[in-house]
C-alpha cells in the first residue's frame, strides 16, 4: 500500500489539496463522511492508490470459484491466504490483483484480500464497502501507513473487517474498537458509489507539511573523495 508519497504525485496533489481545504473542520474526525456528490457518483480509481487502473466494476466481474456460503467460511479462507508485498509478488509497487487471480495465488497485500472480501460480501447480499485509507502500525501504536480493508454495515452497525489478519477474533471489529487504528480516506460499495472520509484530508495536509519539511533540511556536504579517505 502507497505511503505519504503517493500524495504527492503530480496532478493528484493539487486536486486532493482543494478537497483538503473544502473539508479543513470537518475533516478533524477520520471517520466523518463528506458530502461530495461528484466522488460518490463517478469514484475515481487514483484516489484509492497508484495500482487501482481498473474501473471498479471489473473486480466485481469476471469468474470466481470460490463462493463462500457465511462470514466465517468467508474468514476462514482469508486466513489460509498469505500476505506478500507487491514489490515482492509482482515486482512492481502497488498492483491490484483481480479477486480470481488472488483466489489462484493465494497470496497478496492488502488491496489483494480486501478486494476479494469486498466482492464476496456483496455476492451475500450485505452493504459492504471496500476502504483505502492509513491504519497504525503493528509495530509502532503512533505511525500510520497504508492500509486497506473493508466495512460492513449491519443495520445500525458498521463492522470494521482486518482482512490480513490471521486470528478470526482479530478480523471483525467494531467501530469503537477501530476508531483510533484506522484513519479511512475512501470507499466505493457494492452499487459503485463513492465516498470520501475525513481522513482524507488529514493525511493529505500531513503530506504537505512533510513536503515542506523536506525542503527545510539542509544540505547534506558532499562526500569527501575516495583517496582522501585512504
Amino acid at each position: 500500500m502507497g505511503s505519504l508519497n503517493h500524495w504527492l504525485r503530480p496532478g493528484l496533489f493539487w486536486q486532493s489539496m482543494r478537497i483538503a481545504w473544502r473539508y479543513l473542520n470537518e475533516g478533524e474526525d477520520p471517520w466523518v463522511r463528506l458530502e461530495h456528490d461528484e466522488f460518490g457518483r463517478d469514484p475515481t480509481p487514483h484516489f484509492f492508490g497508484a495500482g487501482a487502473v481498473r474501473p471498479f466494476q471489473w473486480y466485481l466481474e469476471g469468474p470466481s470459484e470460490v463462493a463462500p456460503a457465511t462470514l466465517d467460511e468467508l474468514l476462514e479462507w482469508l486466513m489460509a491466504c498469505e500476505y506478500v508485498h507487491d514489490s515482492v509478488l509482482f515486482q512492481v509497487e502497488d498492483y491490484w490483483q483481480h479477486p480470481r487471480t488472488f483466489e489462484q495465488l493465494r497470496k497478496g497485500d492488502c488491496e489483494d484480500h480486501a478486494l476479494w472480501a469486498w466482492r464476496k460480501f456483496h455476492e451475500l447480499g450485505l452493504d459492504t464497502e471496500l476502504v483505502v485509507g492509513r491504519s497504525r502500525s503493528a509495530a509502532s501504536s503512533d505511525e500510520f501507513g497504508g492500509h486497506a480493508w473493508v466495512h460492513v454495515n449491519n443495520g445500525n452497525h458498521v463492522l470494521v473487517i482486518e482482512t490480513t489478519c490471521k486470528d478470526k477474533d482479530g478480523m471483525v471489529l467494531t467501530l469503537e474498537d477501530a476508531r483510533d487504528h484506522y484513519r479511512p480516506h475512501v470507499s466505493i460499495d457494492g452499487k459503485l458509489r463513492g465516498r470520501m472520509y475525513g481522513g482524507l484530508p488529514q493525511t493529505v495536509l500531513e503530506a504537505k507539511r512533510a513536503k515542506k519539511e523536506a525542503r527545510r533540511e539542509p544540505p547534506r556536504p558532499p562526500s569527501p573523495p575516495i583517496n582522501a579517505l585512504s
